[in-house]
Protein backbone atom coordinates (compact mmCIF):
# COMPACT_ATOMS: atom_id res chain seq x y z
CA UNK A 1 0.00 0.00 0.00
CA UNK A 2 3.37 2.32 0.64
CA UNK A 3 3.93 2.14 -3.07
CA UNK A 4 0.50 4.15 -3.80
CA UNK A 5 0.20 6.43 -0.86
CA UNK A 6 3.44 7.94 -0.57
CA UNK A 7 3.30 10.30 2.46
CA UNK A 8 1.29 12.68 0.40
CA UNK A 9 -2.26 14.12 -0.44
CA UNK A 10 -3.07 12.44 -3.71
CA UNK A 11 -5.53 14.15 -6.09
CA UNK A 12 -7.51 11.51 -7.90
CA UNK A 13 -10.09 12.92 -10.49
CA UNK A 14 -13.49 11.78 -10.66
CA UNK A 15 -14.05 9.90 -13.73
CA UNK A 16 -11.33 11.85 -15.17
CA UNK A 17 -11.46 15.60 -15.33
CA UNK A 18 -15.20 15.33 -15.31
CA UNK A 19 -15.98 18.83 -15.22
CA UNK A 20 -14.43 19.86 -18.12
CA UNK A 21 -14.50 16.25 -20.48
CA UNK A 22 -17.16 13.44 -20.68
CA UNK A 23 -17.04 10.99 -17.38
CA UNK A 24 -15.69 7.48 -17.51
CA UNK A 25 -13.63 8.63 -21.40
CA UNK A 26 -10.03 8.56 -22.76
CA UNK A 27 -10.66 12.35 -23.09
CA UNK A 28 -11.27 13.06 -19.34
CA UNK A 29 -8.53 10.25 -18.38
CA UNK A 30 -5.99 12.44 -20.57
CA UNK A 31 -7.17 15.95 -19.55
CA UNK A 32 -7.33 15.03 -15.75
CA UNK A 33 -3.08 13.53 -16.46
CA UNK A 34 -2.08 16.71 -18.38
CA UNK A 35 -3.54 18.81 -15.22
CA UNK A 36 -1.60 16.99 -13.07
CA UNK A 37 -3.55 14.72 -11.69
CA UNK A 38 -1.86 11.83 -9.70
CA UNK A 39 -4.43 9.15 -10.40
CA UNK A 40 -7.95 8.65 -12.07
CA UNK A 41 -10.80 7.33 -10.47
CA UNK A 42 -12.71 5.09 -12.78
CA UNK A 43 -15.97 2.96 -12.91
CA UNK A 44 -16.46 -0.75 -14.07
CA UNK A 45 -18.66 -2.78 -14.85
CA UNK A 46 -19.14 -6.42 -16.76
CA UNK A 47 -20.76 -6.33 -19.74
CA UNK A 48 -23.46 -9.46 -21.54
CA UNK A 49 -19.99 -10.88 -23.39
CA UNK A 50 -17.75 -10.50 -19.77
CA UNK A 51 -15.37 -7.52 -20.60
CA UNK A 52 -14.69 -4.91 -18.06
CA UNK A 53 -16.22 -1.39 -19.47
CA UNK A 54 -15.74 2.11 -18.08
CA UNK A 55 -18.72 3.22 -17.02
CA UNK A 56 -20.50 4.31 -14.14
CA UNK A 57 -24.59 3.83 -14.40
CA UNK A 58 -26.43 0.66 -14.80
CA UNK A 59 -27.83 1.91 -17.60
CA UNK A 60 -26.43 3.72 -20.86
CA UNK A 61 -29.20 6.72 -21.39
CA UNK A 62 -27.29 9.30 -19.55
CA UNK A 63 -23.92 9.18 -20.40
CA UNK A 64 -24.38 7.80 -24.28
CA UNK A 65 -26.79 7.62 -26.92
CA UNK A 66 -27.72 4.12 -26.43
CA UNK A 67 -30.70 2.84 -24.60
CA UNK A 68 -31.27 -0.05 -21.44
CA UNK A 69 -28.68 -2.26 -19.63
CA UNK A 70 -24.99 -2.47 -19.43
CA UNK A 71 -25.15 -6.29 -18.82
CA UNK A 72 -27.66 -7.07 -21.38
CA UNK A 73 -25.54 -5.50 -24.56
CA UNK A 74 -21.99 -7.19 -26.06
CA UNK A 75 -18.84 -5.23 -26.02
CA UNK A 76 -19.51 -4.59 -30.20
CA UNK A 77 -22.79 -3.12 -29.40
CA UNK A 78 -20.96 -0.90 -26.78
CA UNK A 79 -18.28 0.12 -28.92
CA UNK A 80 -20.35 1.35 -31.36
CA UNK A 81 -21.93 4.15 -28.89
CA UNK A 82 -21.04 7.77 -28.80
CA UNK A 83 -19.89 8.59 -25.23
CA UNK A 84 -19.10 12.34 -25.91
CA UNK A 85 -21.78 13.74 -27.69
CA UNK A 86 -24.00 14.12 -24.65
CA UNK A 87 -21.28 16.29 -23.17
CA UNK A 88 -20.48 18.41 -25.73
CA UNK A 89 -20.67 17.71 -29.66
CA UNK A 90 -17.00 19.21 -29.64
CA UNK A 91 -16.29 14.95 -28.37
CA UNK A 92 -18.48 12.84 -30.60
CA UNK A 93 -17.89 9.55 -31.38
CA UNK A 94 -15.86 9.35 -27.99
CA UNK A 95 -16.07 5.57 -26.79
CA UNK A 96 -17.11 3.69 -23.86
CA UNK A 97 -13.30 2.35 -23.01
CA UNK A 98 -12.97 -1.30 -22.41
CA UNK A 99 -10.60 -1.67 -18.59
CA UNK A 100 -7.96 -3.06 -21.03
CA UNK A 101 -6.94 -0.43 -23.16
CA UNK A 102 -7.11 1.84 -19.94
CA UNK A 103 -4.76 -0.01 -17.79
CA UNK A 104 -2.60 0.14 -21.29
CA UNK A 105 -2.96 4.33 -21.50
CA UNK A 106 -2.31 4.71 -17.55
CA UNK A 107 0.86 2.17 -17.17
CA UNK A 108 3.85 4.46 -16.01
CA UNK A 109 1.78 7.81 -16.36
CA UNK A 110 -0.74 7.33 -13.28
CA UNK A 111 -2.26 5.66 -10.68
CA UNK A 112 -6.17 4.09 -11.17
CA UNK A 113 -8.41 3.71 -8.66
CA UNK A 114 -11.14 1.08 -10.27
CA UNK A 115 -14.69 1.35 -8.55
CA UNK A 116 -16.10 -1.98 -8.79
CA UNK A 117 -20.01 -1.36 -9.30
CA UNK A 118 -21.85 -3.68 -7.00
CA UNK A 119 -23.63 -6.24 -9.21
CA UNK A 120 -26.93 -7.43 -8.83
CA UNK A 121 -26.33 -10.55 -9.76
CA UNK A 122 -23.12 -12.79 -9.25
CA UNK A 123 -21.04 -13.04 -11.85
CA UNK A 124 -19.00 -16.19 -11.47
CA UNK A 125 -15.35 -15.68 -11.64
CA UNK A 126 -15.94 -12.29 -12.05
CA UNK A 127 -13.32 -10.73 -9.61
CA UNK A 128 -10.87 -13.05 -10.89
CA UNK A 129 -11.18 -11.80 -14.44
CA UNK A 130 -10.30 -8.63 -12.68
CA UNK A 131 -7.12 -9.50 -11.29
CA UNK A 132 -6.02 -11.52 -13.92
CA UNK A 133 -6.57 -8.62 -16.45
CA UNK A 134 -4.12 -6.32 -14.01
CA UNK A 135 -1.51 -8.93 -14.06
CA UNK A 136 -1.11 -9.16 -17.52
CA UNK A 137 -1.25 -5.49 -18.24
CA UNK A 138 1.19 -5.13 -15.73
CA UNK A 139 -0.57 -2.74 -13.54
CA UNK A 140 -1.55 -4.36 -10.44
CA UNK A 141 1.30 -2.18 -8.67
CA UNK A 142 -0.61 1.06 -10.12
CA UNK A 143 -4.24 0.08 -9.13
CA UNK A 144 -6.38 0.82 -6.07
CA UNK A 145 -9.45 -1.43 -6.07
CA UNK A 146 -12.80 0.28 -4.40
CA UNK A 147 -16.06 -0.61 -3.69
CA UNK A 148 -19.17 0.03 -1.91
CA UNK A 149 -20.12 -4.08 -1.99
CA UNK A 150 -18.23 -5.59 0.64
CA UNK A 151 -18.53 -9.06 -0.84
CA UNK A 152 -16.74 -8.15 -3.81
CA UNK A 153 -13.91 -6.85 -1.82
CA UNK A 154 -13.83 -9.77 0.38
CA UNK A 155 -13.72 -12.41 -2.53
CA UNK A 156 -10.52 -9.84 -4.19
CA UNK A 157 -8.82 -10.46 -0.30
CA UNK A 158 -8.68 -14.05 -0.69
CA UNK A 159 -7.85 -14.29 -4.21
CA UNK A 160 -5.10 -11.67 -3.54
CA UNK A 161 -4.18 -10.42 0.08
CA UNK A 162 -1.55 -8.08 -1.24
CA UNK A 163 -3.78 -6.19 -3.55
CA UNK A 164 -4.66 -2.73 -2.29
CA UNK A 165 -8.89 -2.36 -1.26
CA UNK A 166 -11.01 0.22 0.04
CA UNK A 167 -14.53 0.45 0.60
CA UNK A 168 -16.77 3.23 -0.28
CA UNK A 169 -18.15 4.99 2.83
CA UNK A 170 -21.73 7.42 2.77
CA UNK A 171 -23.28 8.67 5.82
CA UNK A 172 -25.74 5.62 5.89
CA UNK A 173 -22.76 2.80 6.59
CA UNK A 174 -21.51 5.46 9.52
CA UNK A 175 -21.38 4.16 13.11
CA UNK A 176 -19.23 3.76 15.66
CA UNK A 177 -16.70 1.03 15.25
CA UNK A 178 -16.89 0.86 11.33
CA UNK A 179 -13.36 1.13 10.51
CA UNK A 180 -11.74 -1.90 13.20
CA UNK A 181 -14.82 -3.95 12.27
CA UNK A 182 -14.23 -3.55 8.35
CA UNK A 183 -10.65 -4.18 8.08
CA UNK A 184 -11.20 -7.12 10.19
CA UNK A 185 -14.07 -8.77 7.66
CA UNK A 186 -12.34 -7.62 4.87
CA UNK A 187 -9.01 -7.43 5.20
CA UNK A 188 -9.39 -3.63 3.28
CA UNK A 189 -6.41 -1.36 3.12
CA UNK A 190 -8.34 1.82 3.18
CA UNK A 191 -11.90 4.02 3.49
CA UNK A 192 -13.01 6.64 0.73
CA UNK A 193 -15.28 8.11 2.64
CA UNK A 194 -17.99 11.54 1.26
CA UNK A 195 -16.76 14.59 2.43
CA UNK A 196 -19.46 14.79 5.01
CA UNK A 197 -18.26 12.28 6.68
CA UNK A 198 -14.35 14.09 6.96
CA UNK A 199 -14.32 15.62 10.32
CA UNK A 200 -11.27 15.55 12.30
CA UNK A 201 -12.52 12.80 15.27
CA UNK A 202 -13.64 10.04 12.54
CA UNK A 203 -10.22 10.50 10.68
CA UNK A 204 -8.49 9.88 14.09
CA UNK A 205 -10.69 7.24 14.10
CA UNK A 206 -9.98 5.66 10.94
CA UNK A 207 -6.13 6.15 11.14
CA UNK A 208 -6.28 4.51 14.62
CA UNK A 209 -7.48 1.29 13.14
CA UNK A 210 -4.53 1.29 10.93
CA UNK A 211 -6.39 2.38 7.37
CA UNK A 212 -5.73 4.83 4.77
CA UNK A 213 -8.35 7.55 3.99
CA UNK A 214 -9.70 9.35 0.61
CA UNK A 215 -12.11 11.40 0.80
CA UNK A 216 -14.74 12.00 -2.11
CA UNK A 217 -17.47 14.29 -3.53
CA UNK A 218 -14.89 17.17 -2.71
CA UNK A 219 -15.09 20.26 -5.14
CA UNK A 220 -14.78 23.33 -4.08
CA UNK A 221 -11.47 25.51 -3.38
CA UNK A 222 -12.76 26.12 0.45
CA UNK A 223 -13.35 22.13 1.05
CA UNK A 224 -10.15 20.86 -0.79
CA UNK A 225 -7.61 23.51 1.38
CA UNK A 226 -9.83 22.52 4.39
CA UNK A 227 -8.81 18.72 3.82
CA UNK A 228 -5.65 19.12 2.32
CA UNK A 229 -5.15 20.66 6.39
CA UNK A 230 -6.46 17.42 7.48
CA UNK A 231 -4.16 15.44 5.83
CA UNK A 232 -5.86 13.34 4.38
CA UNK A 233 -4.32 10.81 2.13
CA UNK A 234 -5.95 11.65 -1.09
CA UNK A 235 -9.22 12.93 -2.41
CA UNK A 236 -11.72 12.29 -5.08
CA UNK A 237 -12.06 15.40 -7.29
CA UNK A 238 -14.03 16.53 -10.06
CA UNK A 239 -11.73 19.89 -10.19
CA UNK A 240 -8.56 17.77 -10.40
CA UNK A 241 -7.04 21.36 -11.65
CA UNK A 242 -8.23 23.42 -8.19
CA UNK A 243 -6.69 20.37 -6.47
CA UNK A 244 -2.97 20.35 -8.10
CA UNK A 245 -3.35 24.56 -7.49
CA UNK A 246 -3.76 24.21 -3.96
CA UNK A 247 -1.29 21.86 -3.38
CA UNK A 248 1.10 23.71 -5.58
CA UNK A 249 2.29 21.43 -7.81
CA UNK A 250 3.98 21.96 -11.14
CA UNK A 251 2.72 20.19 -13.97
CA UNK A 252 5.39 17.88 -15.38
CA UNK A 253 3.22 16.43 -18.26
Amino acid sequence: MDHIFNGRTLNFAHRGASLLAPENTLAAFELAAQQGADGIELDVRLCRTGEWVVIHDVRLNRTTNGRGFVRAKSIDELRRLDAGSSFHQSFANERIPILAEVLDWAKGRVLLNIEVKSQARAHTGAELRLLNLLRRHGMRQQCLISSFNPIVLRRLARLDPGLPTALLLNVKWLRRGTAKSLTRMMNINALHISRRLARPRFLEHIRRAGLRVMVWNANDPATLRKLVAYGVDGIITDAPHLLNDILGRTLSR
